[in-house]
């Protein structure tokens, strides 16, 4: 008690730092840190496993194919995970249930993009264009090769419009 007394003194005063923050002790610390910071990066949720795939292309690449800034900010939003399908408002609190208005699952950006039942139509279209190997979320979102035909599913399908913010329905 006394010694956190004296050295809560010391460091109060700005005269000395605290012993264990010496910078044979940072090091170790930010190696640590790097370390769980890959493991997390390697082992993380499903939508930032997506973005690890090999073939995704990142950057000026991807973005640079895109015409309008608003489809690179669809592309991104839905590669975070951030954009307004129910399971990312309903992680904020923001509606009442993930679930997707097709009734199937959690409206997820892999439901959206594969599964969900009230885009069939665009997604049939999108298919013939990049072919069934392309119909994967890491590819769909991530290959400068097929993000155009991407793009025009997501104007199709109009999600970005859709939104329970932007319609009212939450204020």
């Amino acid at each position: 008690m006394k010694e956190t007394k004296r050295l809560g003194s010391k460091i109060g005063n700005g005269k000395t730092k605290h012993p264990s923050l010496c910078k044979n002790k940072i090091s170790p610390i930010q190696s640590m840190a790097k370390t769980n910071w890959e493991t997390e990066w390697k082992t993380g949720r499903e939508n930032e496993r997506r973005l690890r795939h090999p073939r995704t292309t990142t950057g000026p690449k991807l973005y640079g194919t895109l015409q309008k800034r608003k489809h690179a900010v669809w592309i991104a939003r839905l590669r975070t995970g951030q954009c307004c399908l129910n399971e990312y408002l309903h992680r904020l609190n923001i509606i009442e249930t993930p679930e997707c208005e097709c009734g199937a699952e959690m409206e997820t950006i892999e439901h959206y993009l594969l599964n969900c039942g009230l885009y069939d139509e665009e997604r049939h279209e999108l298919r013939k264009r990049v072919g069934i190997q392309g119909m994967r979320p890491s590819i769909l979102l991530g290959s400068d090769k097929v993000i155009k035909e991407t793009v025009e599913f997501i104007e199709k399908t109009e999600i970005q419009t859709r939104s329970k913010i932007n319609q009212g329905a939450i204020e």
